[in-house]
């Protein structure tokens, strides 16, 4: 067991190593495709999750099969999770505890996002949106209205289903799992309801 969870601790460290690299890189391009954000998605953020999930059931003592399921629960769990958080940060859909609404906005941040609408928006509303995106100390008021604008009209559709999918995916993992402790599955399947309208 001992050498499991350092083996697992030691390829979360190397991996999230590698992440922070390719988001640092990001932050200078004006175009990531949709498969590069993942892959960098899934070495950070995803990546904790899953040594969570790996670390949790070597813990336990638990079979190869129920570590991959597990582990495949926590993957789409972060992903909903981070798409979820990626809205709240652009203020695209409420906060109700406060923190920064449009600190991604000021900060250019190549989010999940950002990727999409550069994808999906054409035209004058690609230009207006690179134009008010990321300008810092210099955003305004009306950048952040034309860039949340966009973004709810043209992108939050698309995460809403994106995050819907991954959750319904995740449920799906989850009821492959063994059901030995009824209070940590109804625990796990509140954290999945509530990416559907987490507010921070």
């Amino acid at each position: 067991m001992r050498l499991g969870l350092l083996t697992e601790l030691t390829e979360v460290d190397l991996v999230l190593s590698d992440g922070q690299s390719l988001d640092i890189d990001f932050e200078g391009l004006r175009r990531i495709p949709e498969e590069d954000y993942v892959r960098m998605s899934e070495a950070k953020t995803a990546r904790l999750y899953l040594g969570a999930a790996a670390t949790a059931a070597i813990s336990a003592g638990a079979p190869v099969e129920v570590r991959e399921t597990f582990q495949e629960y926590a993957l789409l769990f972060s992903v909903a999770f981070q798409d979820r958080d990626d809205l709240l940060g652009a203020g695209v859909v409420r906060s109700e505890i406060g923190g920064s609404s449009e600190g991604d906005i000021r900060q250019g941040k190549r989010t999940r996002i950002y990727v999409l609408a550069t994808e999906v928006l054409k035209g004058r509303d690609r230009a207006a949106f690179l134009r008010s995106y990321g300008r810092g100390s210099r955003t305004t008021k009306k950048d952040l209205e034309i860039v949340r604008g966009l973004l709810a009209r043209h992108v939050l559709p698309l995460m809403e289903a994106r995050i819907e999918k991954s959750l319904d995916l995740a449920r799906r993992a989850l009821d492959r799992l063994p059901n030995q402790d009824p209070e940590a599955r109804r625990l796990l399947e509140a954290l999945l309801d509530a990416q559907r309208s987490r507010v921070r």
